[in-house]
């Protein structure tokens, strides 16, 4: 068995076949989801030809952001994704806090 091939004695990595999951967030809550990036960023420009502040993210837990639109106002976009300002990633966290508390 070679290492790095995946492989255990007991059988393949549990991890092994996960595929990523990429989600597409605005109006403070994600709304779709998506198997490719690709159709997540296409989606994400069609919404904010509308006017809105979009975000891609790849997985659940702790989101990685992927991707924002409109690109002009990326840096205002990662603030809010970083503050939890507005952000998708914001009502998630306050869900997650509130379960969490005794």
């Amino acid at each position: 068995m070679a290492r790095g091939s995946g492989e255990r004695w007991w059988g393949p990595k549990p991890w092994a076949g996960i595929r990523h999951r990429y989600r597409v967030g605005f109006d403070e809550a994600y709304q779709e989801e998506f198997a490719s990036l690709d159709e997540a960023v296409e989606w994400a420009r069609l919404v904010a030809e509308t006017g809105r502040m979009v975000w891609v993210s790849k997985g659940r837990l702790f989101p990685k952001l992927e991707a924002v639109f409109p690109e002009a106002d990326a840096n205002e976009a990662i603030r809010r994704w970083n503050d939890r300002d507005g952000s998708p990633r914001s009502k998630f966290l306050d869900y997650a806090l509130e379960f969490l508390r005794p």
